[in-house]
């Protein structure tokens, strides 16, 4: 029979020789190539992953940077509607390399353009951020306004940070084929300059990863040539298919051609943590995401975490801490 992780990593891969911990759960073996510490100053960015990912990092105690704070008293829950405390910026969800090295080029340079404000009912959105402000915004110039001041919030952000933990998914994006612009999502209920019918769905296939990892490796030398990074697959989003196949490969094999780059391998260790439960290796109230954070913090030697925080809980409007990003 066919070793199911003969495929993997060694670093993916939970030790056979592996002993159960005194709750009886299986120990996962996994170490970072870098070194992160609380010191480092970090960014974090992608999905729903990276929040939860982000959270358990300040319980950790380390110095998760936020660079777009809410505006002081704003309750916790409209802040995170609006995009705040969820990552170290209002970048919103990014499920593409592409996507976030396109907003690394635009703080470089401070592109902004009318061109990509899109409206409908009267309401004008930010066509590379388009649920950032629930219900849209009042005006073209509000739009372009909030973007200068996200870019800024951006450019800042990675001028300061050490390290950027990036999670990627399985999603797709549109491409402009005259600029090279790329959209989370496609206009068709928005109207705007774009016409939605030249855009060009882009699939994650493997090669179109590669190619946009490394562009977001060269924007992020641009920004700060001595940044490290961790890149990851979310758990959720690396089940679909061929597609999440795709994206793991061409990420996994991108952290491994560079050296000031890590890969965390989530969607493994997600995969293992089911297969545990499923054969009683695991405690049934340990959750997935639980599981592959506790061996993100263990395989960075971050694992003693204050009894009093449970993993992937923020705490407040200040979730990611302010650092000195921000302002």
């Amino acid at each position: 029979m066919m070793n199911p992780d003969a495929h993997r990593p060694s670093q993916a891969v939970y030790s056979p020789a592996a002993t159960f911990a005194a709750q009886g759960e299986i120990a996962f073996e996994w170490r970072g190539k870098l070194a992160l510490s609380r010191q480092d100053q970090i960014a974090v960015a992608g999905g729903s992953f990276a929040r939860q990912l982000g959270a358990s990092l300040r319980a950790a105690g380390l110095g998760l940077l936020d660079a777009e704070p809410a505006p002081d008293g704003a309750p916790f829950a409209a802040a995170q509607d609006y995009g705040y405390g969820q990552f170290s910026a209002r970048f919103g969800r990014i499920d593409s390399a592409r996507l976030f090295a396109q907003v690394l080029d635009d703080a470089a340079t401070g592109f902004v353009s009318p061109r990509y404000v899109w409206h409908q009912n009267g309401r004008y959105v930010d066509a590379f951020r388009p649920w950032i402000e629930p219900g849209g915004m009042v005006s073209v110039a509000e739009v372009l306004a909030l973007r200068r001041h996200h870019l800024a919030a951006v450019k800042r952000l990675f001028r300061q940070a050490d390290c950027l933990i990036l999670t990627l998914g399985a999603g797709e994006y549109w491409l402009e084929p005259d600029t090279g612009r790329a959209f989370p999502l496609r206009p068709d209920e928005l109207a705007g300059a774009v016409d939605p019918a030249q855009l060009l769905r882009q699939r994650p296939e493997r090669a179109v990863v590669a190619a946009d990892l490394a562009l977001l490796r060269r924007q992020v030398t641009q920004l700060n040539p001595q940044l490290r990074m961790v890149l990851s697959v979310s758990p959720q989003r690396a089940d679909e298919g061929r597609a999440g196949s795709a994206v793991l490969s061409a990420v996994r094999d991108f952290a491994a051609a560079h050296p000031e780059i890590d890969y965390f391998p989530a969607a493994e260790i997600a995969d293992h943590h089911r297969l545990a439960r499923w054969q009683g290796f695991a405690a049934p109230e340990t959750g997935t995401s639980d599981a592959v954070i506790s061996a993100f913090l263990r395989g960075y030697g971050l694992d003693n975490l204050a009894p009093q925080h449970r993993i992937g809980q923020a705490e407040g409007p200040g979730a990611l801490g302010r650092g000195g990003a921000g302002g």
